[in-house]
């Protein structure tokens, strides 16, 4: 089963690779609001948490960054960009928090698997990475399927953005 799981895992890394053109547009905002001195902020539902948690608290990180919460939001200024992981674009909670991100006029760029619908993250986002995960990875025998690392790939889109960040601001620091 673990064979099976990271060969899986490493195929849904491969997709995360193909938003390129997304984390590049991403990382291009990120690397703005640090130049302008704004604050970036994250913020993950349910277990999108260790996406905020490695942002904030992790050893890379990007220049003073900052955990949301709900009296954060009211704060948000358009120099200001939040970071929003959760499992699907469409979870409800992250919907609601997107729509009061961008009420405040800040820059908002999600991490999710994308799905459609009107109360979607996609619609609401200035740029949202599509994590492309949208069901459990292994077979189990039964015939079911089990290994849902929404968590993995989160983590792994943040890298994403964070890697291609740092490359933006190195080059401009030259």
């Amino acid at each position: 089963m673990l064979k099976i799981f990271t060969t899986q895992l490493l195929g849904a890394f491969q997709n995360i690779q193909k938003e390129e053109f997304e984390i590049e547009d991403s990382a291009r905002l990120l690397a703005q609001t640090i130049v302008s001195d704004g604050t970036i902020y994250f913020y993950g539902t349910k277990e999108m948490k260790a996406v905020e948690s490695a942002a904030v608290f992790g050893p890379d990180t990007l220049p003073n960054p900052q955990q949301l919460n709900l009296e954060t939001v009211e704060q948000l200024t358009s120099l200001d960009l939040v970071v929003l992981a959760s499992r699907f674009s469409t979870d409800k909670e992250a919907v609601e928090l997107a729509k009061k991100i961008k009420a405040q006029g800040a820059k908002l760029i999600t991490l999710s698997a994308h799905k459609e619908g009107e109360a979607s993250l996609i619609n609401i986002a200035d740029f949202s990475i599509d994590t492309k995960l949208m069901s459990p990875l292994v077979p189990a025998e039964d015939g079911s399927k089990i290994g849902f690392p929404s968590a993995i790939t989160g983590l792994y889109g943040y890298y994403a953005l964070y890697l291609t960040t740092k490359e933006i601001v190195i080059e401009h620091e030259l």
